[in-house]
């Protein structure tokens, strides 16, 4: 998986419906600092390849200010619990921001597979996928 395709896996992530976040993707499900601690290290490996070479000026601000947005909440705010993922305004903005930076880069948005245990959309030796629950079952098939 090359950088620019981890930071897409990434940004899919920061854009999914708060079902998906929570509840999982195409793996077990990741907390909301998770998801900023991983779209942050992808983009510093982006940064390290030639981030405005490889993606534009534009993506790259765009990626820029969801990582510095995120990184201001940083510390012991509400944010970084599960719960804000439904209830604070600041997650409607990230994923706001991410999925138009996607729509920026020209990418759809689809069910992300940078959950662990999943490369390249396969899964991995020694991993199993959570089933996904029945009250989102639906959401999921829609995507």
């Amino acid at each position: 998986m090359t950088s620019t395709d981890e930071i897409i896996e990434q940004l899919r992530m920061l854009a999914a419906p708060v079902e998906i976040q929570l509840h999982g993707g195409n793996g077990p499900t990741m907390g909301p600092d998770e998801m900023a601690i991983d779209f942050s290290l992808a983009l510093e490996l982006l940064e390290q390849a030639g981030l405005g070479e490889l993606v534009g000026d534009k993506v790259a601000e765009g990626l820029r200010s969801i990582d510095g947005f995120l990184k201001e909440q940083s510390g012991s705010d509400p944010l970084w619990a599960d719960d804000a993922l439904h209830t604070d305004p600041r997650w409607d903005e990230v994923r706001q921001k991410a999925r138009q930076v996607l729509s920026d880069m020209g990418v759809p948005w689809k069910m992300p597979n940078c959950s662990a245990g999943f490369l390249d959309g396969k899964m991995q030796p020694g991993f199993s996928r959570p089933p996904i629950p029945e009250k989102f079952r639906s959401l999921v098939e829609r995507l």
